[in-house]
């Protein structure tokens, strides 16, 4: 690692020499560390400890009473989960006699528009119902708004990826709905992404995806008819056609790579991605850092990163694979590509991201107690 680099956190978590150097300049709390032997890197389990999403305590949390909410929902996510979460949500409302107005997305970007225009006055939170996309147009309009006006978000995975709520712990509508009762909030962060040769602007809560991520989210909208499974189908389809390509990407200020070939980079605000795929296992959603692993890597060795990424996030351990955190990040490729952002393709690059600490607020799980063991 140059002298000039010393800023950047870089886990390559095969060379102990150069997370050491990185260890003198900022702690890497979220490595795993062997009892007794705290500050070893040198340690490796078969993959990365589960871990509460958070960095901070229940120090950061935040209480709201909730007696009035808007729900907006993508009726169309999930193949009709959305519609099937809505109904059980306004039943326990009901129950709990909590006011609510209820508005559908009739196309896409419609919760954009929705969210940016309604009046917040005499309400206390948005219940946002559907899938990563759903989300990220509720972020999206919510960031366009006046500063300052805002409303804590409560999301309930509607969706088949549903990423961010894997993150939570929060797949089941009952679970959700109590940290809504109990009115539990966090501020977490979110990316600020200039994208395409007009820069245009966009937010993101979880993540982009260049090169054969991208790809295989195409080929998996195709194969819709296949569920959760069309994620796998797709990213082997994708690994087998090994397509590279030349970019240059940048990390807080600091050049990594200049036209260099590349084959994947994954860009996240949260752990997991796809179908429950721990792909930035370190990643935490209030640490004002986003987490990025890459790597130029050919067939064999690309099947052996998705092999370690099914086991739980073991692939961070590859020689292969290139993990690093950062606050801003600018990605170049040669020629002009597509990106995936929030689970949706259609925009390209080159993109510039800024992370925005503690951007906006959601409902939240409790904070388990320091001795509480995570299942992943």
């Amino acid at each position: 690692m140059s002298e000039t680099s010393t800023e950047l956190v870089h886990l390559h978590l095969n060379d102990t020499k150069k997370a050491a150097e990185c260890c003198e300049v900022r702690p890497l709390r979220m490595l795993p560390e062997a009892p007794g032997r705290e500050g070893c890197l040198c340690t490796k389990p078969a993959r990365p400890l589960a871990v509460f999403p958070f960095s901070k305590d229940a120090s950061a949390e935040r209480y709201v009473a909730v007696k009035s909410v808007y729900i907006v929902v993508n009726p169309f996510s999930g193949n009709g989960r959305g519609n099937r979460v809505l109904k059980q949500i306004e039943a326990s409302l009901t129950s709990h006699s909590v006011a609510f107005t209820t508005l559908k997305s009739g196309h896409a970007g419609h919760i954009e528009d929705l969210v940016r225009e309604l009046n917040f006055a005499g309400h206390d939170a948005i219940l946002v119902v559907g899938g990563d996309g759903t989300f990220h147009e509720a972020l999206n309009g919510l960031m366009t708004r006046p500063a300052g006006d805002q409303l804590p978000l409560c999301l309930f995975a509607g969706g088949t990826g549903n990423s961010f709520m894997t993150d939570l712990g929060g797949q089941h509508v009952g679970d959700v709905l109590q940290w809504l009762y109990e009115g539990r909030t966090r501020r977490v962060d979110c990316g600020r992404v200039l994208w395409g040769p007009e820069q245009r602007v966009a937010y993101t809560l979880n993540m982009v995806s260049w090169g054969i991520g991208v790809d295989s989210n195409v080929m998996a909208e195709k194969l819709r008819c296949l569920g959760t499974a069309r994620y796998d189908v797709a990213i082997l389809w994708e690994i087998l056609k090994s397509h590279r390509r030349d970019i240059s990407l940048t990390l807080d200020g600091f050049p990594i790579c200049e036209q260099e070939s590349m084959k994947l980079v994954q860009i996240q605000n949260t752990q997991h991605g796809g179908a429950g795929l721990r792909l930035l296992p370190f990643a935490r959603l209030d640490d004002g850092l986003f987490d990025v692993f890459f790597g130029d890597v050919g067939r064999l060795s690309a099947l052996k990163l998705f092999g370690e990424v099914k086991r739980g996030g073991s692939h961070v351990y590859l020689p292969t694979c290139h993990y690093y955190q950062f606050k801003t990040l600018s990605l170049e490729p040669k020629l002009e590509s597509l990106l995936n952002v929030d689970g949706e393709n259609g925009r390209a690059t080159p993109v510039h991201l800024e992370v925005l600490h503690e951007a906006f607020t959601i409902f939240t799980p409790p904070t388990p107690l320091p001795s509480t063991t995570i299942v992943p």
